[in-house]
């Protein structure tokens, strides 16, 4: 970051083909309503129970979206002191199922915390998040960042 603006030091490499097609495939069948995910997880908490606690869904009273502007508790690791005035209401979703995003993810080397930078440059760049990992593996290894 220089002066307050994120900068653009390069771009990753590109994902290989075959891992292309493999998603493109994927989200075809998504639209479709094919979605093998429910049936997936259904399974794997079936033969390791203990995972649940970690992947199923929570509930709605822990899926909480707040304001692009409003700053969190900074030495907090959770929301728990948070204002929730500042929450943004949900509607109710028909479903708990996981919903699968396809898109450009963007890389850096630094959290994103700042909610209005966060979405000025999703705009920007037509990305749909920021993650801090894959920068260190995309160029020496063969891999999609999901």
């Amino acid at each position: 970051m220089t002066d307050g603006r994120f900068m653009r030091t390069g771009s990753l490499n590109k994902p290989p083909q075959v891992l292309l097609t493999a998603v493109s495939s994927l989200e075809t069948d998504h639209m479709m309503g094919d979605s093998k995910i429910p049936e997936f997880l259904s399974e794997m908490w079936a033969k390791y129970q203990k995972l649940q606690a970690d992947f199923k869904y929570q509930g709605r009273s822990n899926d909480r979206l707040y304001q692009a502007d409003y700053d969190h508790v900074s030495d907090e690791k959770t929301c728990e002191s948070c204002d929730r005035t500042r929450l943004i209401h949900l509607p109710d979703r028909e479903q708990c199922n996981p919903v699968v995003h396809y898109g450009i993810i963007a890389s850096g080397n630094q959290v994103m915390k700042h909610g209005i930078t966060r979405d000025r440059l999703g705009a920007d760049l037509d990305v749909l998040c920021f993650e801090m990992e894959a920068a260190g593996l995309m160029d020496g290894f063969l891999c999609l960042v999901i």
